[in-house]
């Protein structure tokens, strides 16, 4: 359901402040669910989901940047793709299971 939803969102990233429910035209604080458990937050949602799994640090900064609740203070499209985690494709020191570099197509470079 959506309240589930929204539950698993703020298990995840924690409660919206009172400034997020603005941005998002709440009007009604009491209608959004609050959590009471502690907040996972996405460094140890990774150790849950990819136990035995090595996940770059870049990734996880770049996804506690991408997921917060205010657009105004969420990373956009364009500082995501310049975020260091992209650095390999930006380099062009990413390497295709082919052997081949990979190359951004010329209108990004």
């Amino acid at each position: 359901s959506n309240d589930d939803m929204k539950s698993n969102i703020i298990s995840i990233l924690g409660n919206p402040t009172t400034k997020d429910l603005k941005e998002f035209g709440v009007t009604s604080p009491g209608s959004v669910p609050k959590t009471r458990k502690r907040t996972i937050g996405i460094k140890k949602l990774k150790a849950q989901l990819f136990p035995n799994q090595v996940v770059p640090d870049e990734l996880i900064d770049l996804l506690e940047k991408i997921f917060v609740y205010s657009p105004s203070n969420r990373i956009t499209a364009a500082q995501c793709l310049m975020h260091p985690f992209f650095a390999p494709i930006l380099n062009q020191t990413a390497v295709l299971p082919n052997g081949q570099f990979f190359r951004l197509p010329q209108v990004l470079t």
